[in-house]
């Protein structure tokens, strides 16, 4: 099936760790991430996403930048060989593209604050082109020095000459470009910017009120330096401060705000500093000590009463100023989420979600149609979850930890979730946990040793651990089948790179509390890591057999023997596709990030759409509620990316954007005047 989102849109986006935060105009900030785009209008709190999965939109989204006049963003493609992608906002209609810059990656784009818009390319040759964002037109290219493979910081100037300052995170070099452009020729003139001692560059920033150009620095200790355009005259304005209470140092950022420059320290401190003009020095007059860890500072030049940052947990914060010498006020705007690393469904109803947190460690519940969160816990034990499952029936949430130990957790009410039981089963960690498919029985185990423990999930005798299946090999999954007085468990052997042929049959009777040997052993016609029941028929195994693109489908035959039943291609474009199968949909995600949806019939296919980018690893899970109606997938780049079906017809707006190209270069060509 052809990947399709004609009917779908997506709903909301959560999570994952941003390049950066731009302005658009005076009151939109933007982020993007994987395929998508963020704005987020500042007086309604309301966002939007362009979604950008397509070639005529753009396939995946990187280096994002914003003009500081018009009403306007460009970003460039998250491929080889990308296009920068140059749009109007609100209306999103496609201005121009910047085609064949670029032999790998882009590692930045910036407008000037004229015609043009400025890129840097990556490996080879880093190349900074030039280029008109009205036409897509190139007008010229140098190879530059810094061979910085872990990205480049890029400002350009919007007062005075048109310079652009790089400097490489890791390497600290720092050049500035001149550029000047005629109707003859385009010259491109670089000069080295260097720091007393060689010390290497962390940041910088140009003034957008300076009468000429003035370039801030910053080092690796906090330390702020000024200097003119050509590097002929660096000096120290401010010394760094040590903090006592921080232990882990972070690259500082620095900024121009109210003719002042806003610094966030190594230590998660927000300070300003201002020069006083009569005395020709430069003071410290307010810091802010965050309890959250600020990674982006986003100042807009043309609004001086507020700027916002951004946290590793994923909240934005707005600093606004009210008296220039009074300290300021920070409130949060909205709690995007952090790193999630795992999700689940609430059952029975699909209308929440469960998510672990990795930034702070916390375990969220989430509306699923919105996004919005509805509460938190922060637990009191450090302990690290390895794991996690969602009780069919029931409201309930089961946790693995590094330490052995299973958290339960009730969600009967999502505004007040509780942790209702810690049970210690063993003091090495526990990295499998699953329910069957009643949920009255309960598996966890250690993968590596080959522990399974029966737990007892029925109202008598609830969270009760009844039998340790002593397995003594290194396992991968298993399967649990309920009979009476029995209970059958398969268990999928592992030979190397966690994946087996070989299914071990146990049987554990009423008050049998330990089991060693197996009962018979099943050959799978073909070698898998993880293996489901068939929505509607447990006899009947779905999987993906390792290194290939296939689904297969094998039926039990009264456990003596394993049959091949039925096969078919996953549809994704790389091997190694995950499975996750509940009791209505089957599901199959890979590293190109596409989502493959599948009824009970297994040949029928739902729903294909892409949710995350293939370099960043693409999806980890997907699921969608009982409706079929909502897909949720966790990429493995942190994020949570809600996708809806929407088949009725809707004004366009940013959210269900379909790209539609006009001719606007004449529009663009006549109405944009230089202010």
């Amino acid at each position: 099936m052809p990947i399709s989102h004609d009917n779908w849109k997506t709903a909301w986006a959560r999570g994952s760790k941003f390049e950066d935060i731009i302005w658009i105009g005076n009151d939109v900030l933007a982020w993007c991430s994987g395929l998508h785009i963020v704005f987020y209008q500042i007086e309604h709190k309301k966002k939007s996403i362009l979604w950008c999965w397509s070639h005529d939109i753009g396939e995946g989204v990187r280096s994002l930048s914003s003009h500081t006049k018009y009403p306007i963003f460009a970003f460039a493609e998250k491929a080889s060989q990308p296009k920068i992608m140059v749009y109007t906002y609100p209306s999103l209609i496609k201005i121009s593209e910047c085609a064949n810059g670029f032999t790998n990656h882009c590692l930045a784009t910036g407008f000037t604050s004229t015609d043009y818009i400025i890129s840097m390319g990556s490996y080879p040759h880093f190349r900074l082109s030039v280029w008109n964002w009205r036409t897509g037109e190139k007008i010229a290219a140098v190879h530059t020095h810094i061979r910085d493979e872990i990205g480049q910081i890029m400002r350009i100037n919007l007062i005075g000459p048109v310079l652009v300052a790089q400097v490489g995170k890791s390497c600290g070099e720092a050049y500035v470009w001149d550029l000047i452009i005629t109707k003859e020729a385009t010259i491109l003139k670089e000069y080295e910017i260097k720091l007393p001692r060689d010390e290497p560059i962390r940041g910088l920033d140009w003034s957008s009120t300076s009468t000429e150009p003035l370039l801030a620095l910053v080092d690796k200790e906090g330390h702020i330096y000024l200097s003119n355009y050509d590097g002929s005259d660096v000096y120290r304005i401010m010394v760094g401060h040590r903090c006592n209470i921080c232990i882990e140092k972070d690259l500082p950022i620095i900024k121009w705000f109210q003719d002042g420059l806003v610094l966030r320290t190594p230590y998660c401190q927000i300070s300003f500093y201002k020069k006083f003009a009569r005395l020709n020095i430069w003071r410290k007059l307010w810091y802010v000590k965050t309890e959250k860890k600020p990674y982006i500072l986003i100042t807009n030049p043309y609004r001086d009463r507020r700027f916002f940052y951004y946290t590793y947990e994923g909240e934005l914060m707005q600093v606004d100023i009210f008296e220039e010498n009074d300290k300021p006020v920070v409130s949060k705007c909205f709690d995007n989420g952090g790193v999630y690393r795992f999700v689940d469904f609430v059952y029975p109803w699909c209308h929440h979600l469960f998510a672990i947190c990795d930034a702070n460690k916390e375990y969220v519940i989430l509306e699923c149609y919105e996004g919005t969160l509805i509460s938190n816990i922060i637990p009191d034990v450090d302990d690290e979850i390895l794991c996690q499952t969602s009780h069919p029936e029931f409201p309930l949430i089961v946790l693995a930890t590094n330490r052995g130990e299973l958290h339960c957790v009730s969600i009967v009410k999502p505004t007040n979730p509780k942790i209702i039981a810690r049970l210690r089963i063993q003091r090495t960690p526990l990295d499998f946990v699953k329910f069957s498919l009643s949920g009255r029985s309960l598996i966890a185990a250690e993968t590596k040793a080959g522990n399974c423990y029966y737990i007892n999930m029925q109202r008598v005798n609830m969270y009760d651990v009844q039998t340790l299946i002593r397995v003594g090999h290194p396992i991968s999954d298993v399967l649990i089948f309920e009979g009476y007085k029995k209970l059958r468990i398969l268990v999928l052997y592992t030979i190397v790179r966690n994946v087996g042929h070989s299914l071990f049959l146990y049987e554990i009777v009423e008050n049998q509390t330990l089991v060693v040997a197996p009962i018979v052993e099943l050959l799978l016609p073909g070698v898998y890591r993880n293996l489901y029941h068939v929505p509607g028929n447990p006899m009947f195994l779905i999987g993906t057999p390792y290194m290939t693109r296939q689904l297969r489908v094998q039926k039990i035959q009264d456990f003596k023997n394993i049959t091949f039943e039925d096969g078919l291609m996953t549809g994704h474009l790389m091997k190694l596709a995950s499975l996750f199968v509940d009791r209505w949909w089957i599901m199959t995600m890979a590293i190109d990030g596409i989502v493959h949806v599948r009824d009970k019939t297994v040949r029928r296919e739902m729903a294909c759409i892409k949710t995350h980018h293939r370099e960043e690893l693409g999806t980890k899970k997907a699921m969608s509620n009982k409706q079929g109606d909502l897909i949720i997938a966790l990429g493995y780049n942190g994020s949570l990316i809600a996708t809806k079906f929407s088949p009725a017809k809707k004004r366009r707006s940013c959210k269900d954007y379909v790209p539609r190209r006009r001719n606007v270069r004449a529009k663009w060509s006549t109405s944009c005047t230089r202010r």
